[in-house]
C-alpha cells in the first residue's frame, strides 16, 4: 500500500508539472497574438502605401487614421442591398468607406474583412452572412447577363 501511495504522488507531481508547462506555453501563445495583429495592421498600411487604399481627403479624418477604399469611377454605384443581410443603413456606411461596387466586396480578403467589420462596428457579420461569396456570385451573374 505504501508503494502505491508513493507512486501516486510521483504521478500527481508529474501531472502538475505538465499542467504548468502547457499553461505557460498557452499563455505565451496568447502573448504573441497582439504582435500578429500588428503584422496585419502593417500589411494594411502597406496596402495604403501601394495605392489600393487611400486616406480620406478631409484633414480631420486623416488625422484620426480613418482610411477608405478607392472606388473606380466606372459608372454608377451598385445596389449593395442585393447581398442578403445587407440593409440600406449598412450600405450607406460602406459607401462612406468607399465601397460602391459588388466587385470590391468580392475581392475582400481576411484583413480587409476585419477592417470593414471594425469600421461598421459589427465583428463577424461579413463572414456570418457570407457577403464575399454572395458578391462573387452576383458579379458572375451580372457578367453572364451582360454577354
Amino acid at each position: 500500500m505504501i508503494w502505491l501511495v508513493a507512486h501516486m504522488w510521483f504521478l500527481l507531481i508529474c501531472a502538475f508539472v505538465l499542467g504548468i508547462g502547457i499553461g505557460w506555453w498557452a499563455w505565451g501563445a496568447q502573448a504573441i497574438e497582439p504582435s500578429k495583429s500588428r503584422l496585419a495592421m502593417t500589411a494594411t498600411t502597406n496596402l495604403v502605401d501601394q495605392g489600393s487604399l487611400s486616406e480620406e481627403s478631409a484633414p480631420s479624418s486623416a488625422q484620426n487614421g480613418q482610411r477608405r477604399f478607392k472606388s473606380k469611377k466606372n459608372g454608377d454605384k451598385d445596389d449593395l442591398t442585393q447581398i442578403i443581410g445587407l440593409d440600406r443603413e449598412t450600405e450607406k456606411n460602406l459607401n462612406r468607406l468607399g465601397v460602391m461596387h459588388l466587385y470590391q466586396i468580392a475581392d475582400w480578403g481576411p484583413a480587409r474583412i476585419k477592417w470593414i467589420e471594425e469600421k461598421i462596428g459589427e465583428v463577424g457579420r461579413v463572414e456570418r452572412e457570407r457577403w464575399v461569396a454572395q458578391a462573387r456570385t452576383l458579379r458572375l451573374q451580372n457578367e453572364y447577363d451582360a454577354s
